[in-house]
């Protein structure tokens, strides 16, 4: 796990510096907004693909 952990933080650091660095300086605040947007919720997809199988059976779901 740690090594994933690390693997992915290091990988996120070059993608995010490439991305950021083909922007013109007058948008880099919008293009590190449009970036962080999408790698929530790219996260919270995951997060639910992940979690939701293991999900009680005793839970009810509203209609």
């Amino acid at each position: 796990m740690v090594t994933v952990g690390a693997g992915g933080a290091m990988a996120v650091t070059a993608l995010t510096a490439l991305l950021l660095e083909n922007v013109p300086a007058e948008r880099a605040g919008a293009a590190a907004g449009v970036l962080i947007a999408a790698a929530t919720v790219a996260a919270g997809a995951v997060a639910t693909a992940l979690l939701k199988p293991a999900r009680p059976a005793s839970v009810r779901t509203l209609p």
